[in-house]
């Protein structure tokens, strides 16, 4: 809930999560411009620099959740790397970034 969220705020695992989060948010917008020009040049190439009225729209997240199901590959050096998020680790991610733009 809401409590496990702000008391989350401070810690260090959080900050990590939330930088990682960025990265990820980073990367999605890389390959969006790559795939789609109009789309990329009205979303940008980096996550907290998104327009707050796109940050806003239903689509980003939409497109977001599809390129966290079935493109985004885990990082080298990390816990199964090059693999797709499963289920619980890709819902994680989408509402962290989420979380990322209404700051």
């Amino acid at each position: 809930g809401a409590n496990a969220m702000a008391s989350g705020g401070t810690s260090v695992s959080w900050a990590k999560a939330l930088d990682n989060h960025v990265k990820v948010g980073d990367s999605f917008l890389t390959y969006i411009g790559e795939q789609d020009a109009e789309l990329g040049a009205r979303w940008g190439t980096k996550w907290e620099e998104v327009a707050e009225e796109q940050a806003c729209a239903q689509d980003i997240f939409a497109y977001l959740a599809t390129y966290l199901a079935e493109t985004h590959r885990i990082a080298a050096g990390n816990k199964s790397q090059g693999q797709l998020y499963d289920q619980s680790t890709a819902d994680a991610v989408w509402s962290g970034l989420i979380h990322n733009t209404k700051k």
